[in-house]
């Protein structure tokens, strides 16, 4: 498990394979000077068994993939469960927090050019660009309140916010990341829309950032009726209803827009006064009640299954 074996790897390994062999069967004298086997000999195992490509894999951490076992996944639905019996209102009260963040400056898309040109270009707004952070909450009745915009600024303005869905919330942190005084007023955001209260709770699922689980931000959710489940730390990509199926297409989307702004607006920059705009548009195509219904379907969430991983 994340240790595969690249395909020079496999090439050794089939001449080792080859010389510990009692058969003594014949290989060609190359292989002995280079001591693993050749390429055709890799592709012809290939096409002997079609069940195997060669993959690019996604870099893992050691701690992600660590953290993913038994012990970890079990505590969290041993929490979980019983809240989810105890307010007995179904996938209503249950919601996803998540964020994620995007530059002023896009991923560009393939494009098509002349055969033979050695370098294609696409225009972008500058060298590096500037991060703002989408704070996302969804709800397992496929609810998407409006999202909350992080700006990397010391000041706030509401021109930061034109363009943004209608109900959008906007702060401000120099870093343009997440704060534990920031949260507190996303906990505000969350309580206004969903009407949470001591006595109409409800429960979100989020990452355990430090910024998640300050004092101000706990005592703020236990007064207004909202029961924080922190998911296992580095098991996001498999409990996290958000970044399991609605992050994803978010990006491609902001790409897209981002995109074609630049190109309806030639010679001029994406800044962060177009980001709420570029990014509110995204955010409504990508979450969408079939993709927030995958989430929490992928997640386990909602329905509940403490069982589906194996």
């Amino acid at each position: 498990m994340f240790h595969g074996l690249t395909p020079k790897n496999v090439r050794r390994l089939a001449y080792e394979y080859e010389m510990a062999d009692k058969n003594e069967l014949q290989m060609p004298e190359k292989w002995n000077e280079t001591q693993h086997a050749g390429e055709n000999w890799l592709n012809g195992y290939l096409k002997r068994h079609p069940n195997l490509s060669i993959r690019s894999p996604e870099a893992t951490s050691l701690a992600r993939a660590s953290a993913f076992n038994v012990y970890n996944i079990s505590a969290y639905f041993d929490i979980l469960e019983p809240l989810i019996k105890k307010l007995n209102a179904g996938g209503r009260v249950i919601y996803n927090l998540y964020e994620s963040g995007c530059t002023t400056v896009q991923r560009v898309p393939r494009v098509i050019s002349k055969k033979g040109m050695k370098q294609v270009g696409q225009i972008t707004s500058r060298e590096r660009g500037e991060l703002v952070t989408l704070c996302g909450i969804i709800s397992a009745t496929v609810v998407a309140l409006p999202p909350v915009f992080i700006f990397p600024r010391k000041n706030y303005r509401d021109v930061f916010l034109n363009g943004s869905p209608q109900g959008s919330l906007g702060l401000v942190n120099e870093s343009g990341w997440m704060t534990g005084s920031n949260f507190v007023k996303v906990l505000e955001h969350v309580a206004n829309f969903t009407g949470s209260s001591s006595d109409n709770q409800i429960i979100v699922t989020m990452d355990n950032h430090e910024s998640h689980i300050s004092y101000e931000s706990l005592l703020f959710a236990k007064n207004h009726g909202i029961n924080i489940v922190t998911l296992p730390p580095h098991t996001s990509n498999k409990t996290q209803p958000l970044d399991l199926s609605v992050f994803g297409p978010l990006k491609t989307c902001f790409n897209s827009t981002a995109n074609a702004w630049m190109l309806s607006h030639p010679g001029k920059t994406i800044t962060i006064y177009q980001m709420a705009q570029l990014m509110g548009r995204a955010w409504l195509k990508a979450a969408t009640p079939e993709n927030i219904l995958s989430g929490f379907r992928q997640a386990r969430i909602w329905p509940l299954d403490r069982n589906v991983f194996k």
